[in-house]
C-alpha cells in the first residue's frame, strides 16, 4: 500500500503450512487470511488455494520421483478435501470486508474447476446455516499456470470470474523446461512465442466471457515487457513493492493503440531471440 499497489495480487498461503510444517487449522487460517484483508481494506486482496508440492514441501508429504508434475495444487487438495474445506471455509469467514479473491492453483481440467465450486458451496450452505458472515459473491479465479489450462480457457472462464497467468510455471510447462535447472535456463524463456500465444490465447477467451486477466510472473515486472502485456490484453499486474512505481511510471507512458499494434507485431515472431531484440528496442524508449 505504502508503494502504491492497487491491491494484493498474489498471497502464497502454503507459506502458512510451510512456517508451521503441518497443515494449519481452520481457525490458523481465518486469523491470518482476516488480517490481511483488513490490513489491505478496501483493495482487494487475492489469497491462492494451497500450493503445496513440487519446490514447496512439508515432512509430512510422500517425496516423489517428479514432483513438478506430480501431487501438487488442486491435486493435492482433491485428494485432502477435508484440508480444503477448511481453507475455503476460512476464506468464507474472512471475506465480509468483501475485498478477498480466492484463486484456484494447478488447474488441468474443467472438471477440477468444478468440483471446487461444488466444494464452495456446500461450504457456503454450512456456514449459512450456521448464521457465520462472508461473502456470498466472492470471487473465484483460476491460475493459469499449464498449458491444458490456457488450452482451455474458454471452457474454464465460463465458470470463473477471473484469469491470473502464473508465467512461470507456464514456461516451464510450456517449454519442458524446469525453471530451477540451471542446465536448461537457455531454453527456459518467458518471452518465447509459444508462450505469448498462450497469453493471447487466455486473454481472448476470457474477453468472450467479460472477465478479467492478470499476470503474476516475473515477466509482470520485466521492464522491457510492460508495453507488449498492456498490448495482449493483461489488465493487472502483479509485482514485488520495489517495481511498482517504475511499473506504473512505464504504464502511464504507454500508448494503448501502440501496444496493440507491438503485440499483434511480436506475435507474428518465430523465436525468442527475435522477440527479445524488439523488446530491447523498447526498453531504450
Amino acid at each position: 500500500i505504502a508503494s502504491g499497489a492497487g491491491g494484493i495480487g498474489l498471497v502464497r498461503t502454503e507459506h502458512l503450512i510451510i512456517r508451521l510444517n503441518r497443515f494449519p487449522t481452520e481457525e490458523e487460517q481465518f486469523k491470518w487470511y482476516s488480517e490481511l484483508a483488513e490490513r489491505a481494506y478496501p483493495l482487494p486482496i487475492t489469497l491462492r488455494a494451497f500450493d503445496i508440492g513440487s519446490d514447496k514441501r512439508i515432512d509430512s508429504l510422500a517425496p516423489e520421483a517428479n514432483p513438478a508434475l506430480g501431487m501438487r495444487g488442486i491435486r493435492l487438495l482433491m485428494k485432502h478435501k477435508e484440508l480444503f474445506t477448511s481453507q475455503i471455509r476460512a476464506v468464507l469467514r474472512a471475506s465480509h470486508h468483501r475485498n478477498i479473491r480466492f484463486m484456484v492453483p494447478m488447474v488441468t481440467s474443467v472438471s477440477e474447476l468444478q468440483k471446487t465450486r461444488v466444494l464452495i458451496d456446500k461450504c457456503k450452505n454450512a456456514l449459512t446455516r450456521e448464521g457465520v458472515p462472508f461473502d456470498m459473491a466472492t470471487p473465484v479465479g483460476v491460475m493459469i499456470e499449464t498449458p491444458a489450462a490456457a488450452l482451455m480457457s474458454r471452457e474454464l472462464g465460463s465458470m470463473a470470474d477471473f484469469f491470473s497467468i502464473g508465467t512461470n510455471d507456464l514456461t516451464q510447462y510450456a517449454l519442458a523446461a524446469d525453471r530451477l535447472n540451471a542446465n536448461v535456463t537457455n531454453i527456459y524463456d518467458a518471452l518465447h512465442p509459444a508462450v505469448l500465444r498462450l497469453l493471447k490465447l487466455t486473454v481472448d477467451d476470457a474477453r468472450h466471457h467479460g472477465i478479467p486477466v492478470g499476470i503474476c510472473g516475473e515477466i509482470a515486472g520485466h521492464a522491457a515487457a510492460t508495453e507488449l502485456l498492456i498490448g495482449l490484453g493483461i489488465v493487472e499486474l502483479s509485482v514485488v513493492p520495489p517495481l511498482l512505481l517504475e511499473l506504473k511510471k512505464r504504464i502511464r507512458k504507454a500508448s494503448y493503440a501502440s501496444s496493440v499494434l507491438l503485440a499483434t507485431e511480436v506475435l507474428q515472431y518465430n523465436s525468442g531471440s527475435e522477440i527479445r531484440k524488439r523488446m530491447a528496442i523498447m526498453k531504450k524508449r
